[in-house]
């Protein structure tokens, strides 16, 4: 089954924008992409979690996703951003 993230929607762009601005990275984005979705397939999860000394704001960020199986294409796995949780 292939894992994918969704783009080109309003929530991916709000996805973007929250991660842009909060985690503070010099490795580029399509690196971390392929790590978040290894990591969520492995621990079976819907979300990920970003350790307070990569946040721009010093707490742990929890991005959360709702996670889609396509009709079309059964091995295909979609993450749909629905939010970002701040501890």
């Amino acid at each position: 089954m292939k894992s994918v993230l969704e783009y080109q929607t309003d929530k991916a762009k709000e996805f973007f924008e929250l991660f842009f601005k909060y985690v503070e990275t010099d490795i580029p984005f399509f690196i971390h992409e392929r790590d978040i979705l290894l990591t969520m397939d492995k621990n079976n999860s819907n979300y990920f979690r970003v350790p307070r000394r990569h946040s721009a704001n010093q707490r742990e960020l929890y991005f959360y996703f709702d996670i889609i199986y396509l009709k079309e294409n059964k091995n295909i796995k979609l993450y749909r951003f629905d939010h970002l949780e701040m501890r």
